[in-house]
């Protein structure tokens, strides 16, 4: 089977103008099934709710092959937005026991009104009646049930630790703390966490309000005897490291996008580089990705979750030099496959979009 689809892509490739021969047969079959696309998985969009101008909670019911997800894994939703399929990474905000009982799961999605996904997301999605997601993915999970527990979530980071707690505090009987930092009336799920802390006597929540709140390390160094696990924006996921490390206390983070890795020589100034592309030729800096620059001067690029995730944005570099700013590699100068969204200038480049 496997050596039957490289044979009918590499025909397509060729012959029919397509990178596989399931993207060539892709609009027939949507015909029939809507949103079918190879490699994803379809989802049927049950509810969404405007929880607040900045939170969108978003019930999806996946096809029946979905694999079943570990609380605190995360997927990629995609839609299709005038013309133009969009991918951004959600974390899913319910557990796999009530996947398995209702077939349903959650996201909770912080809004950007000037994003190009969230922006318009609730618009698209009171026409759209089918999405894609992926399979589940991500390693941001309890190690043991048998320690003190402390959660720190920053804004929309309190979406792991809603299915994590779901799916196993009935399971723990060591003490949990939630401490949840977040703008003033903008915490999230308050009566869901409301109903575990009546469930649970173990479990305890803190609500803190930045501007108004103790410095986080000082709800670390209360929690000494626990192991931490900490969701939110990079600044504040540092300070809880930092503490963690100066208490000797066992640290885990669900990072959110792509962190880049700047590694320019200090005190450097970024260097220019000449960009051709097929008809035309642009000029680049050295720092920020070809996707970021590309759309500041308005040329046609794809863009999908722009974090290296959907190879929506992939394209044929002919020459030159890029750098991975996931992980510092530098590229050949031959040709290859690049992500514009992951990708730094290094050198002059001659790019096939």
């Amino acid at each position: 089977m496997r050596v039957a689809r490289v044979i009918f892509d590499k025909f397509t490739q060729l012959f029919l103008h397509h990178q596989s021969f399931s993207g060539y047969v892709e609009p027939v079959i949507q015909h029939f099934l809507p949103a079918w696309r190879d490699g994803s998985y379809r989802a049927k969009v049950q509810t969404v709710v405007k929880l607040s101008p900045l939170y969108i909670e978003m019930t999806l019911k996946p096809e029946k092959s979905w694999p079943r997800h570990l609380a605190g894994q995360h997927i990629n939703l995609t839609i299709e937005a005038d013309g133009r399929l969009l991918t951004r990474t959600f974390t899913v905000a319910s557990s796999s026991d009530e996947h398995n009982s209702s077939g349903l799961i959650k996201l909770l999605i912080k809004v950007d009104e000037n994003g190009r996904f969230t922006g318009q997301l609730y618009d698209v999605l009171q026409t759209q009646t089918w999405c894609n997601i992926s399979a589940p993915y991500g390693e941001f999970r309890i190690k043991t049930l048998k320690k003190p527990l402390l959660m720190v979530a920053g804004g929309s980071g309190i979406t792991p630790f809603i299915a994590l707690l779901s799916q196993h505090l009935p399971q723990i009987k060591e003490p949990v703390r939630l401490v949840y930092f977040a703008k003033e009336h903008e915490h999230q799920c308050i009566e869901q966490l409301n109903a575990l802390q009546m469930r649970h006597e173990n479990f305890g929540v803190t609500l803190c309000v930045r501007k108004n709140s103790q410095p986080v390390d000082v709800y670390v160094s209360e929690n000494r005897l626990s192991d931490v696990y900490c969701c939110g924006p990079f600044n504040m996921m540092k300070q809880v490291q930092n503490a963690c490390e100066a208490f000797g206390m066992p640290y885990y983070q669900e990072t959110f996008g792509v962190r880049k890795k700047r590694l320019h020589a200090t005190g450097t100034d970024a260097k220019s580089f000449t960009l051709k592309l097929k008809q035309s030729s642009t000029y680049i800096k050295s720092e920020g990705t070809l996707l970021e620059q590309l759309e500041l001067q308005n040329l046609p690029v794809i863009r999908g979750c722009g974090i290296g995730v959907c190879h929506q944005c992939q394209c044929v570099k002919n020459a030159g030099i890029v750098r991975d700013i996931r992980t510092g590699q530098l590229s050949d100068s031959g040709q290859q496959l690049i992500q514009l969204c992951v990708s730094e200038p290094v050198s002059d480049l001659d790019l096939t979009i």
